[in-house]
């Protein structure tokens, strides 16, 4: 039993992470939700057949979003004369 917690959990041959979008498809059952829950999927699958896990994928995307530097405190806290 307990040699089974660190697998991955699959939901027919699909990360199961990536089945949080289905989420929003329970909330707010419409053509369209479903339509971009199946895409986001999609690149979740396409993102894990070049190598990339959920997690990986989505620091990814923010690292990209975001910059590779990041400040170490808000520039309301750095001193003005540091500036």
């Amino acid at each position: 039993m307990w040699r089974e917690t660190g697998r991955k959990i699959t939901f027919f041959g699909l990360d199961g992470r990536a089945m949080f979008l289905l989420l929003f498809v329970l909330y707010a059952p419409r053509w369209w939700t479903l339509a971009l829950a199946l895409l986001g999927i999609a690149v979740f699958v396409w993102l894990e057949r070049r190598g990339y896990t959920v997690p990986n994928a989505l620091r990814k995307m923010r690292i990209f979003l975001t910059g590779n530097v990041k400040r170490a405190a808000h520039r309301s806290r750095i001193k003005k004369s540091l500036r």
